[in-house]
């Protein structure tokens, strides 16, 4: 049986309306780690950070795409690090990527993404404060 479960998600109170236990938001700013039977099959766990209808808490006049090519242009040389990284089309994912799915490294890989993504977080606020 696949694993099919998210393995981490960080979002902040004021990063959404919805409720802080909601495992599917409806609206906000959050990064995900998970694994699926498309992950596994290719022997990979995802990651990725994703903003869905950032006008339920920023306002209706909130500008998403130029959220992203403002996040994009300021955030790209620290995403840089990232393992397995790209921007997909659109705005609602900011930047994706992948890590192994290794048993014996998925704590030290995951562990490495909180980290990179709480020195990425100053930036991210500021970007989101604009």
């Amino acid at each position: 049986e696949g694993l099919g479960a998210a393995l981490l998600k960080v979002i902040k109170p004021e990063w959404t309306t919805d409720a802080p236990d909601e495992l599917l938001n409806t609206n906000g700013l959050f990064f995900s780690v998970w694994v699926d039977p498309a992950c596994e099959a290719k022997g990979v766990a995802r990651y990725n950070l994703h903003a869905k209808k950032l006008r339920a808490i920023k306002g209706e006049a909130f500008a998403a795409r130029e959220f992203v090519r403002a996040f994009r242009f300021q955030c790209g040389d620290e995403l840089k690090g990232w393992p397995n990284w790209s921007y997909p089309k659109g705005p609602i994912t900011l930047f994706e990527g992948h890590i192994p799915l290794d048993l014996k490294t998925l704590h030290a890989e995951t562990s490495g993404l909180i980290d990179r993504f709480v020195k990425l977080t100053p930036k991210l606020e500021h970007v989101l404060a604009e």
